[in-house]
């Protein structure tokens, strides 16, 4: 991950890719993981999401990971909440408050003793460069037990329309998600289609970990 370049956009507030609501494909989507409360979620790359709270109602343990300590703070003001922090390390912050706790850390970095039920990613894969994708995706379904479920949020450019630039966001086709998550079962769940002519859409994806 090229810290510099995710704190300069935390620091400028360059933050387009934060919405101000809770995605609706989440609330839409979740329940086909078929969730119970006690089972543990996962979001890496989490940033201020409003999904985090939406999650944490419906959830007795959510652990988000977050590289910049500006968008922990953020969260947690903007939700007029305190937490309690504990440094683990220089680079390393735990914050947490009833149901949620929150690593201000690199995903890559971040180990977690018990494993998760179910992770959500909205805008961490497509957040990365290419050649760390896969790095990425393993890591992260090496956290989730057999039979761990991911519900997966990607972007893809509008039919006929190429992409102007590299990203980040960095587009994925479906071919290249099937391939990343070989090793586990894939399902496409919907393509949603934005209003935006000039953007892209978004396509969800339901992973479920493979029992080894």
């Amino acid at each position: 991950m090229d810290h510099e370049f995710w704190h300069a956009r935390w620091a400028e507030n360059r933050i387009g890719f934060h919405q101000q609501a809770v995605h609706p494909l989440l609330i839409k989507y979740w329940p086909h993981l078929t969730p119970s409360s006690d089972e543990r979620v996962i979001i890496p790359l989490c940033g201020k999401s409003l999904d985090i709270d939406w999650l944490c109602a419906r959830h007795q343990q959510v652990v988000g990971v977050e590289l910049s300590d500006i968008a922990v703070n953020a969260f947690f003001s903007e939700q007029m909440l305190i937490p309690t922090m504990t440094q683990l390390s220089p680079r390393h912050r735990i914050y947490s408050l009833d149901e949620l706790t929150i690593h201000q850390t690199d995903f890559f970095m971040f180990r977690n003793d018990a494993p998760f039920e179910l992770a959500y990613d909205r805008a961490g894969l497509i957040a990365l460069a290419p050649e760390q994708r896969q790095r990425y995706v393993d890591h992260l379904m090496s956290m989730l037990v057999a039979g761990g479920r991911l519900l997966l949020i990607n972007i893809v450019p509008k039919v006929g329309c190429e992409p102007q630039r590299e990203g980040p966001p960095f587009f994925i086709s479906d071919e290249d998600i099937v391939q990343l998550f070989s090793e586990h079962d894939c399902q496409c769940l919907e393509t949603f289609v934005t209003d935006d002519e000039d953007r892209f859409d978004e396509r969800v994806w339901l992973i479920q970990k493979k029992e080894q």
